[in-house]
């Protein structure tokens, strides 16, 4: 018999492992930059580097915060029965970790240079207190809560860019000078981004060479004259992101399926074994026995993973393949959601039928 399956993952729990492990990249990355700016922090003044350090402490500090706080509720979920509102929730926070990611990490870290040469930002103390002051001698009135939110600004470039807009005195209310302040904050930001338009872009395209992802889009994005604004950089990003992720997701999903078809006796050799569909993106895995039976595997950035069982008389298959399932559910945890058989060929089994019923009826042979 041989057979076609597709088996769809569980969607929520494979993003959230792709958005974890992304989050833990991102620690790597920062300490990748504090380790640069320290080498080279006799080129700028020590208060400014050392200002600079301390955010990018704070930012790690944050997304370790969340990324802890995270993994905590997933284990306690995690034997639940999982209900559509467990499910929605777990969501809701795998995402706001990750925007938390890309708001403190990413292109702003490529631009880090150039705001420190040109003192983007340097007076943050100096700032704070003056308004200290001010509301103490009561010459300014800052509420309660637009002081938490204004302390709870994570980016400090952002944050001080506020600062320096309510010290002014011309604005209503705290969102006003917020409003202000976004907008001479992108001003700057976008300024950079387009100064260091091959640095930023070269980047996205060494993340996704790394991990033998297609850079055509990045490529096209190279070779355009479009000013790289802040929000662009942000939409590339968010996309270069979200095909790392899927790709991470899959290879650990082929870590797994690898694994655990080996279980079951099976030859697998990575250079021979394992192929790459470029124009169709998908990975393609071709394992044999020693007696000719054979699986096919295509791996896909979706959370899918297709199987042919090839080379087996009758229901034989079912002995590799339901131990193979088992083996990459208990074994391995992946969480499986359905399982679609596409198509079979019940040929070999439909003929041995016959040939059983001919044999029975004594016209088995000529």
């Amino acid at each position: 018999m041989s057979h076609r399956v597709t088996v769809s993952l569980d969607g929520v729990a494979a993003e959230c492992q792709g958005i974890c492990d992304r989050a833990s990249d991102s620690l790597h990355q920062i300490d990748d930059v504090i380790a640069d700016i320290s080498k080279n922090a006799t080129k700028f003044k020590t208060a400014d580097t050392e200002g600079y350090i301390a955010m990018l402490k704070e930012s790690k500090a944050a997304i370790l915060r969340e990324l802890t706080e995270f993994e905590h509720f997933l284990d306690e979920v995690k034997h639940k029965s999982g209900t559509t509102g467990e499910r929605d929730q777990i969501m809701a926070r795998a995402k706001e970790l990750n925007r938390t990611v890309l708001e403190l990490t990413g292109p702003k870290l490529d631009i880090l240079p150039e705001m420190i040469s040109e003192q983007i930002f340097s007076n943050m103390e100096k700032y704070q207190e003056e308004l200290k002051n001010a509301v103490r001698e009561k010459r300014f009135s800052l509420a309660s809560s637009d002081a938490e939110r204004l302390s709870g600004i994570q980016d400090i470039g952002l944050r001080e860019c506020v600062y320096r807009e309510i010290m002014t005195g011309r604005h209503s209310s705290f969102d006003a000078a917020l409003t202000e302040a976004r907008r001479a904050y992108r001003e700057k930001t976008d300024r950079l981004m387009e100064k260091n338009r091959e640095r930023i872009l070269g980047r996205m395209k060494a993340d996704l060479e790394k991990h033998h992802l297609d850079t055509s889009a990045v490529d096209s994005i190279m070779a355009g004259r479009t000013p790289l604004d802040e929000k662009t950089v942000s939409d590339i990003s968010r996309d270069v992101d979200k095909s790392i992720r899927g790709e991470m997701m899959r290879k650990k999903a082929i870590g797994m399926i690898v694994g655990a078809i080996r279980k079951r006796g099976f030859i697998f050799d990575p250079k021979q074994c394992i192929k790459l569909d470029r124009v169709n993106n998908i990975v393609r895995i071709a394992v044999k026995r020693p007696d000719g039976r054979q699986v096919t595997f295509e791996v896909y950035l979706d959370g899918r993973f297709m199987y042919h069982f090839e080379g087996y008389e009758g229901m034989a298959c079912t002995k590799d393949e339901n131990p193979f399932l088992e083996t990459l559910e208990k074994v391995y945890g992946m969480k499986i959601a359905s399982r679609h058989v596409d198509w079979e060929n019940p040929d070999r089994l439909q003929n041995r039928k016959m040939q059983v019923m001919r044999q029975k009826t004594g016209h088995g042979s000529m």
